[in-house]
């Protein structure tokens, strides 16, 4: 059986968790957030609590809404520069391998079974991704939105 993950990338507000959401409901699929370890990465930017950092940014009527709390940007400027600068400054890699790994020990081998994913934008991210599934019996489909 095959496994599949499947990857929807796009700007902001085109459907991609949306769509996410509606693969794993009808699907059956499993959702991995790759968000996670941003918000964590940015509660740390901006000295402020995990859980509050996450509620400004998951929560649509604030997302674009600008917050004291983040230096004056909104929670998506905020996220969009820990993923592009801070993000590059550690080690972006690390990011995508993280998020292979979870893939990888998501699946058993024994039944077929589908992740979705949302916003792996880089091309050096996804291509880490494609590297470490290899040859792991894992297909993986980027749809650009």
């Amino acid at each position: 059986m095959k496994n599949f993950l499947v990857i929807f990338n796009g700007q902001a507000n085109c459907g991609k968790d949306t769509l996410e959401n509606f693969m794993a409901d009808q699907f059956w699929s499993q959702r991995i957030e790759n968000k996670e370890s941003l918000y964590e990465l940015g509660a740390k930017v901006y000295n402020i609590p995990y859980s509050a950092y996450r509620e400004l940014c998951v929560k649509r009527e604030l997302k674009d809404t600008i917050s004291p709390l983040l230096k004056g940007l909104t929670p998506r400027q905020s996220i969009i520069h820990v993923s592009n600068v801070v993000k590059s400054q550690i080690n972006r890699s690390a990011f995508s391998i993280d998020i292979a790994k979870r893939v990888e020990s998501y699946f058993d081998g024994n039944n077929e079974s589908c992740i979705v994913t949302t916003n792996i934008g880089y091309q050096d991210e996804y291509d880490d991704i494609v590297q470490y599934l290899t040859g792991k019996n894992i297909d993986i489909i980027l749809i650009n939105l």
